[in-house]
């Protein structure tokens, strides 16, 4: 059990979701369900019932998270750019020197250029 959470604990500090916290993860979302479960049946509050259909959405969100990160992991696809195909792309690409015009565009200056344009 010790083994566990240190192997938990390590996998905080490794970029990506690893086995262990996938695992913790499943394991948190199944015992916040069945605590609603458990408070709705020694209550009969109608809150348990959305909160336990909140856990749920949260628990198939998870779930659907985890899945296409698999998918994208086998497709290769784990950079969030990718690189362009052909010269055409590159040519598409803007160019340093633009995206330094754009990033120097201050607030005070969008209301001066939009009177201008109109």
């Amino acid at each position: 059990m010790a083994s566990y959470f240190q192997e938990l604990w390590q996998s905080i500090f490794v970029p990506g979701v690893t086995p262990v916290l996938a695992k913790s993860a499943h394991a948190a979302c199944a015992v916040l369900a069945v605590l609603f479960i458990a408070l709705y049946i020694s209550t009969k509050s109608v809150h348990c019932i959305i909160l336990l259909l909140l856990t749920l959405c949260l628990w198939l969100s998870l779930t659907w998270f985890l899945v296409e990160l698999a998918h994208s992991r086998v497709q290769g696809n784990t950079t969030s750019e990718r690189p362009p195909r052909n010269e055409k792309e590159q040519t598409k690409r803007p160019t340093t020197s633009s995206l330094d015009q754009i990033q120097n565009l201050s607030l005070r200056e969008e209301p001066s250029r939009a009177r201008k344009a109109k």
